[in-house]
């Protein structure tokens, strides 16, 4: 009798600590728009800034959500980004392996703005105004570009994390699939999945609002290609072909 009133008591316990947890997923999810819908949010705006439009530093735009009056390339940058992010904040990085879709780049020694309509291992695909006075779509960049330019920067409009770098160490190493596997076996056991809300969400890597197997494989895979194989290679493009 005693074990059963203790059995009871873990799963509402259990219950109460995983209910939050999983909203607080789902709720960020929500809010934060997938690289497919701000891909489609980005290509959406060819209509109204056709290829060979005139963009010049006369084009202007106040970006408020980067806190800056903008003027040419980083005004049409800054004008797509808020077309597919709305008012989600903005923070910087110079890791050039966090590109992701709709990154707004700053590239040529802080001389130019682009945004980033794909990623690939080894370049990554933008859209940019002022270029040579016009806008521009397709235009492939080499990523070792921006290894090699003391003044690249990234802002980006996601969650400021490191998709799988789950313990927050700031790499995707073996432990990272390990800490997954065991919450996952801690939810299917109906117990705390032992992770923090930032936790869950750089766990979640494939964006499906809960932790399960697949997160696990992902991030191992994740982590042996370019960990060990060195092939450098994106998240999307991991989920995309595993």
């Amino acid at each position: 009798m005693k074990r059963t009133v203790i059995r009871m008591m873990t799963v509402f316990l259990a219950a109460v600590i995983l209910l939050p947890l999983q909203t607080v997923m789902t709720a960020a999810a929500a809010s934060e728009p997938s690289e497919q819908s701000v891909y489609a949010a980005l290509m959406a705006m060819q209509s109204k800034y056709p290829e060979g439009k005139s963009f010049t530093n006369a084009d202007s735009y106040r970006w408020e959500a980067g806190r800056m009056n903008c003027k040419g390339c980083a005004a049409f940058a800054a004008i797509l980004s808020d077309a597919a992010f709305g008012s989600l904040p903005v923070t910087q990085y110079r890791d050039s392996s966090r590109i992701r879709v709709g990154d707004v780049l700053r590239v040529n020694q802080n001389t130019h703005s682009v945004i980033v309509l794909e990623t690939k291992s080894d370049s990554v695909i933008v859209a940019e105004g002022n270029y040579g006075g016009k806008v521009h779509w397709g235009r492939s960049i080499q990523r070792s570009q921006f290894s090699g330019d003391s003044e690249f920067y990234g802002l980006t409009r996601y969650t400021d994390y490191l998709r799988g770098d789950v313990n927050s160490d700031g790499v995707v190493d073996v432990h990272d699939p390990r800490l997954v596997l065991v919450a996952y076996v801690n939810t299917v056991a109906k117990l705390d999945s032992g992770l923090n809300a930032q936790q869950a969400k750089a766990a979640d890597v494939n964006g499906s609002g809960k932790l399960d197997a697949k997160d696990v494989h992902l991030i191992l895979t994740y982590y042996v290609r370019n960990s060990v194989n060195k092939e450098n290679v994106s998240w999307e493009r991991v989920i995309s072909h595993t």
